[in-house]
């Protein structure tokens, strides 16, 4: 865009944000200009001038666009701003991981990032990944962020019903005493009828257990693929799982 004039420039970035990287020097250093560019797309923030990428109005407006663009600020302080990292996490949860380590072990910050994306507790510090409160709210937002949860947290039944509720196939990453028990396992299936694949070791013969395989099957009829053989013929468990998926085509029971 050399040669543009400033208003041209302007109409340019409001319609595709990172046009500002053909702007001149000159265009990249107005700040009104810039704040268009990175308010419509927030990686624009990497074609400001040096000034301008540490100017905390820019980097507000451009992770209240892209929380991602944190990644781009090379400003140290505004990588520990509270109002930034917030602004960020809550349209990204995942931009936890570009704070500043003092927000990431911050527990309202924490909070905020694994509300939005419950895998953003990968990211936390300072103990946050065995606080109760913050992976309740991780494994509420994406259950298999129970992964990421502390040995104890993955041993405590409240959570792990709560990530299994979410998503059945959390129940890999609890501990070997809650795979084996049947009513987290059944609150498993219910949600995910196929996580009565996640029932191994100690917790197989779950898959012989005739009202769990019912469970999982009526929640998903290829589910019945994972019972043990013997309950795979079964008249009645093939019935549901048909009602599921239309037809035994598939299921690879009989």
């Amino acid at each position: 865009m050399p040669g543009m004039t400033r208003e041209e420039c302007l109409r340019s970035v409001l319609a595709n944000g990172s046009a500002i990287r053909f702007a001149s020097a000159e265009h990249r250093d107005d700040k009104e200009i810039v704040l268009a560019a990175v308010a419509q797309h927030g990686e624009a923030l990497q074609h400001a001038s040096a000034a301008l990428q540490a100017d905390k109005d820019v980097v507000l407006a451009a992770v209240g666009s892209s929380g991602l663009a944190l990644a781009l600020v090379a400003d140290d302080a505004l990588r520990a701003d509270a109002e930034v990292v917030a602004a960020a996490v809550e349209r990204h949860g995942e931009a936890l991981l570009f704070a500043d380590d003092s927000l990431r072990a911050h527990k309202p910050t924490v909070l905020l990032a694994v509300r939005k994306n419950g895998y953003a507790l990968e990211d936390a510090l300072g103990g946050l990944r065995g606080d109760r409160e913050v992976v309740l709210a991780a494994v509420g937002a994406h259950g298999c962020a129970l992964r990421y949860a502390s040995e104890a947290l993955r041993s405590d039944r409240g959570v792990v019903t709560a990530a299994v509720a979410s998503n059945g196939h959390a129940l890999r990453f609890a501990s070997a005493s809650l795979r084996r028990c049947r009513p987290t396992v059944l609150t498993a299936l219910r949600s995910r009828g196929q996580a009565l694949g996640e029932c191994t070791g100690d917790a197989a013969p779950l898959k012989a257990d005739r009202e769990v395989v019912a469970v999982a099957v009526s929640q998903d009829g290829l589910a019945l693929t994972y019972a043990e053989l013997s309950l795979r013929g079964d008249a009645e468990l093939v019935r549901l799982a048909c009602a599921q998926v239309g037809s035994v085509t598939g299921l690879g029971v009989l």
